[in-house]
């Protein structure tokens, strides 16, 4: 790999801390690898924005998403843990794009809805604006908006979970064409100590915070968790130092009358090193924890679901184990207790887990309290067992790990290197858009008239759409030529409606364009749409108009192909940008022959938009 900057923007997806906590991982191992030779952002909201903000330190900025991205100019890799949103918008932005996912084996995809997301896609190739993109995914099933977002992604990391996800899955048809490696456990390894001493219980409560369940969910949840373990906490030996970690959004929220619980929320580094001290863990079953605690060899003991996706990455588990080896993975579980018959909806799942919480913390003197109770204290009698608990954490090592291995240092080098390295653009891209800046008047030039028909041509045959400010001109003959050989032509009307348009005289004809923009803001607010819609400029001939639209561009450091020879101001802004002193701010080059302008041109949106 070269060793010029390499600038990422990140993003996971807000459902509670496991996303995020592989993210940090993943970035701990970047940082390490490439040190001052890498940035790395972050832009996220929710449960992803409180998990990073609290382990931001490897971070170089930190940004909380409120509906905008930053400049993609500012980045050349894409890295999305489960957020499909980052991965289209990388993918829209032409960079190259790494989706991580670890439920791979988790999704439904059915025939009808991935023909739906791969008319989507299609769709996504001939849309110019960030916003259509959002306005046509927004109804897309959680699922389906994954299957998208590995397809547009240059290379997908899929966590491995128990074993290889694409020979076991049913539709494994739709899974077989992403440039996708299959990897192991992304949890941080490097806090663990095998001679530390064990004298600690966590109680992880997680992220807690997600679409399924919100602020006023997890608080109750917590309230569950804490009523259920009083009297085991009570009973533990007192050399045993009792922890309970949550979002910090919940945690002024959460109280408790058990003087020896100490609440608190713990960063990632804060977590494992505790964790390597514990002789148990209880926590939801959510995969990351999961794999962590059987790492650094802590018991887990399952905590009542919070969602359904707890009980199916238990099942899941429970289906790998033999038949006696299920009693190595104790839990607590509301579902195995409760479960009704049959396969109900996924919607009505939750709601029905979240009412059976609701219910247990304003009766826990009932039945399910009760048996929960009994079976802590066969749990406690098994952790505090030598022999017992060195059986348990032997066993669930031996069956978590069986397939699979820790994401290293070394996976994550060879990986990103094929990504970085890689120079070929991804499968699926979209046109970039030309804008042509010029004189609104009829040429009566034949020379010039030729040269202009023949850059539209080479545009059109190098598949470049054209925007221009739907007037007449030097722009529309090389609009119109283009559109010919295969582009699509874009308008940008300083009126503000195609009737008001068509009353100006050196408006081009609404019909010569396949899309029309009007604006009611005049003519600086039209340019500066226009202009900012632009991969790149091609600019000759001209007036003040002209002038006014080359500054647009120039300072929002659009590449700019200026053709000399037209006369106006494009054969003076040689002369402009060098008493600016900013040569250097904005890539400006000058031509005079249409196939090296057309050629620089394309060669750069390639350099540009996929280093």
């Amino acid at each position: 790999m070269s060793l010029k900057m390499i600038k990422l923007l990140t993003s996971s997806q807000p459902f509670g801390f496991g996303p995020s906590s592989k993210l940090v991982t993943i970035v701990k191992l970047l940082k390490k690898q490439y040190r001052e030779k890498i940035k790395i952002d972050f832009i996220g909201d929710d449960s992803a924005l409180t998990y990073v903000s609290k382990n931001g330190v490897y971070f170089n900025n930190i940004i909380s998403y409120d509906g905008e991205y930053p400049d993609s100019r500012n980045y050349d890799v894409v890295l999305s843990v489960m957020n499909p949103q980052l991965a289209i918008w990388g993918w829209l932005n032409r960079k190259k794009v790494i989706f991580v996912d670890s439920l791979f084996w988790f999704y439904t995809w059915n025939k009808e809805k991935i023909e739906k997301a791969n008319k989507i896609i299609e769709e996504l190739k001939s849309i110019d604006k960030i916003s259509e993109a959002w306005s046509l995914i927004k109804n897309t099933d959680i699922h389906h908006l994954q299957y998208i977002a590995h397809k547009l992604s240059t290379y997908s990391w899929v966590q491995s979970y128990l074993h290889d996800e694409s020979v076991t899955n049913k539709e494994n048809k739709y899974r077989k064409n992403f440039e996708r490696e299959i990897v192991g456990a992304i949890i941080d390894s490097s806090y663990k100590k095998s001679s530390t001493k064990k004298n600690k219980i966590i109680i992880s409560l997680g992220g807690s915070i997600s679409p399924l369940n919100r602020k006023k969910e997890a608080i109750r949840y917590a309230s569950l968790v804490i009523n259920l373990m009083e009297s085991f906490i009570e009973s533990l030996p007192s050399k045993i130092e009792v922890i309970l970690t949550c979002n910090p959004e919940i945690l002024s929220k959460i109280t408790s009358n058990i003087d020896r619980l100490r609440i608190v929320s713990l960063n990632n580094q804060d977590f494992l090193k505790s964790l390597n001290k514990a002789v148990a863990v209880f926590a939801p079953a959510g995969i990351t924890t999961i794999y962590e605690c059987a790492l650094y060899e802590t018991p887990i003991i399952f905590l009542p679901e919070q969602h359904d996706g707890h009980f199916k990455n238990y099942q899941r588990i429970v289906d790998l184990c033999k038949k006696d080896e299920k009693q190595y993975f104790p839990e607590i579980l509301l579902s195995g207790r409760t479960r009704r018959k049959g396969n109900p909806d996924p919607d009505q799942e939750i709601k029905e887990i979240q009412k059976i919480i609701k219910q247990l913390n304003n009766n826990m003197t009932g039945k399910l309290a009760s048996d929960i109770r009994c079976q802590l204290t066969e749990v406690k009698n098994q952790i505090f067992n030598k022999d017992k608990r060195k059986k348990i954490v032997k066993k669930q090592s031996e069956i978590l790990y069986k397939n699979t291995k820790v994401f290293t240092q070394k996976n994550l080098t060879s990986s990103f290197k094929k990504v970085t390295d890689n120079t070929n653009h991804p499968k699926i891209h979209k046109k970039f858009n030309v804008g042509i800046i010029s004189s609104a008047v009829h040429p009566d030039n034949s020379k010039l008239i030729k040269f202009a028909k023949k850059i539209g041509k080479l545009l059109g045959q190098n598949h470049l759409n054209v925007l221009t400010g739907a007037c007449i001109g030097y722009a529309q003959i090389i609009g119109q030529e283009a559109r010919k050989h295969g582009s699509k032509l874009i308008g940008f009307s300083p009126s503000a409606n195609n009737y008001l348009h068509q009353l100006v005289d050196d408006n081009a004809n609404t019909n010569t364009f396949d899309q029309l923009y009007f604006s009611n803001k005049g003519f600086s607010a039209r340019s500066l749409e226009f202009i900012k819609s632009c991969d790149s400029i091609i600019l000759l001939g001209g007036r003040m108009g002209t002038l006014s639209e080359f500054t647009i561009a120039f300072e929002e450091r659009i590449p700019i192909f200026i053709y000399k020879g037209f006369g106006g101001i494009s054969d003076h802004i040689e002369e402009i940008v060098k008493r600016t002193g900013k040569k250097d701010w904005t890539k400006v080059y000058y031509f005079d022959d249409p196939e090296k302008l057309t050629k620089s041109l394309t060669s750069n949106l390639k350099k540009t938009y996929y280093k």
